[in-house]
C-alpha cells in the first residue's frame, strides 16, 4: 500500500486499534491527523509518527460534540490543507471510559445505553459531515467506518 502524498484522519487513533491503524497508514507513507479524547494519547503518537518522518498532529476532541469535531478538523486543514482519508475507529461502551467498572449489560443505564449509541453510531456520522465537504472539494476521499 503506498500512501505517499495522502493525508489521514483516524478518531479515537491514540490507542488500540486506532493506534495500530495510524502507525501502518503512517509506515505505507500517509501523513497522519489523530483525534482521540486523551491528549496524552494523541499528541504522544502524533511524536512517534513525526520520529517515522510523517507530519502528524494529535488533536482532542469528543467525536460526540460536533463543535469540537468542527474546530478540530479546521486545524488540520488549516495544517495539511486536505483530507484524502478518514478511519472512523472511534467506539466502545461509555460507561467503561467514566468509571472502568464491569458492570454486566443488563446494569447498564438508559443514559450510558444512549451515550454509547450516540459514540458508536452517531459520531462517524458527525466526524464524515466534517470532513466530506474537504473530499468533495478536492474530488478524492476515502472513508472507512469500524
Amino acid at each position: 500500500m503506498d500512501l505517499k502524498g495522502k493525508m489521514a484522519v483516524v478518531t479515537g487513533g491514540g490507542a488500540g486499534i486506532g493506534e495500530g491503524i495510524s502507525l501502518r497508514l503512517a509506515e505505507a507513507g500517509a501523513d497522519i491527523a489523530i483525534i482521540d479524547i486523551n491528549k496524552v494519547r494523541a499528541e504522544g503518537l502524533a511524536d512517534k509518527i513525526q520520529k517515522l518522518g510523517h507530519k502528524s498532529i494529535g488533536l482532542v476532541a469528543d467525536a460526540t460534540n460536533s463543535k469540537q469535531i468542527q474546530q478540530v478538523v479546521q486545524k488540520i486543514i488549516a495544517t495539511f490543507d486536505k483530507i484524502d482519508i478518514l478511519v472512523n475507529d472511534v467506539g466502545g461502551e461509555v460507561r467503561f471510559y467514566k468509571n472502568m467498572t464491569g458492570e454486566r449489560f443488563v446494569e447498564t443505564s438508559q443514559q450510558e445505553w444512549n451515550e454509547t449509541i450516540d459514540l458508536n453510531l452517531n459520531a462517524p456520522v458527525r466526524c464524515c459531515e466534517a470532513i466530506v465537504p474537504y473530499m468533495i472539494k478536492h474530488k478524492y476521499g476515502k472513508i472507512v467506518i469500524i
